[in-house]
């Protein structure tokens, strides 16, 4: 069964993150955050891109958001914002 967990990749990274900038272009792709007062940045990198990514339609997001609610409770996914996921559904599939 698939389970979330925090992930902490590394100290220092704020609980909470904001996306303000992706980027997908011939140099890579670059994820530019921030955390909720604009003063700590962080910039992810992939200079020789990815194989996939994903951009979630909202109706996913929702169905996502409430099996969190219900597996989890909102403080969660709400406090958090980087997850690993144990033993995927997806990876299982394969």
């Amino acid at each position: 069964m698939e389970h979330l967990e925090r992930w902490v990749p590394t100290n220092g990274i704020p609980s909470r993150l904001y996306n303000d900038t992706f980027i997908d272009n011939k140099e890579g792709i670059v994820l530019e955050f921030s955390d909720e007062k604009d003063k700590k940045k962080m910039v992810v990198k992939f200079e020789k891109g990815v194989l996939s990514y994903r951009n979630t339609d909202e109706g996913s997001l929702l169905r996502k958001l409430n099996y969190l609610e219900q597996q989890y409770g909102s403080d969660f996914y709400s406090e958090w914002t980087l997850f690993k996921v144990i033993n995927s559904d997806k990876e299982r599939n394969r």
